[in-house]
């Protein structure tokens, strides 16, 4: 198998959650985007909301994780805990939707069909928040990080820190362990030209 073939192989790959988590991001990173919409203040209060139903059910599932012997009897759920179920059932209340069609490039039909809608709300917040409770689903909702530059991305591996390998680069080269090592290169390179430089 030639080189091309390994690489384009690999660009094909697509992992579990990764297409919601696409939807979830778009919103996330609307300060990258040069789209009017994103750019405005109900591009940002959409986006605050997001973020606010993703911190609501990462708290509830930590607050689950905690509580020893889940799944449990509903009965015997803690009273906190039940607080929280409800407090994210009637964020998520807000979001009524209806079937809608949507354009999409990365799939084979070029559209798709998904549950969204909410008239007082943006429809990508709803498609947003739809992504999020698949993720949610999945387990995948972990994966959504944000990285150093400010930038959301969906971790397709356990050691991925960055939302793209500029910005590994960018922190690597800014790095004090880099700097150490180019002040020891430097060094070296001086004594190695001042020996040589003489002959």
């Amino acid at each position: 198998m030639s080189r091309q073939e390994r690489h384009d192989r690999k660009t094909e790959r697509t992992f579990s959650g990764e297409e919601a988590a696409t939807r979830v991001l778009h919103v996330l990173n609307i300060a990258f985007s040069s789209d009017d919409w994103a750019q405005s203040s109900e591009g940002e209060e959409t986006r605050e909301r997001v973020l606010s139903v993703i911190a609501c059910i990462r708290m509830l599932m930590e607050r689950i994780d905690q509580t020893a012997g889940w799944p449990m009897n509903p009965e015997e759920m803690p009273s906190d805990l039940w607080d929280a179920f409800n407090d994210l059932n009637g964020m998520l209340g807000r979001y009524t939707s209806t079937p809608m069609f949507f354009p999409l490039k990365s799939t084979a039909s070029g559209w798709e069909v998904s549950d969204v809608r909410v008239p007082d709300r943006p429809a990508q917040e709803s498609h947003a928040v739809r992504a999020v409770i698949e993720l949610a689903k999945q387990n995948k909702l972990q994966r959504l990080r944000s990285c150093d530059c400010g930038r959301w991305y969906f971790v397709k591996f356990s050691h991925q820190r960055f939302c793209s390998a500029e910005c590994r680069i960018k922190f690597w080269e800014s790095s004090e362990e880099r700097k150490v090592q180019k002040r020891e290169r430097a060094r070296d390179n001086y004594v190695y030209k001042k020996v040589h430089q003489g002959k």
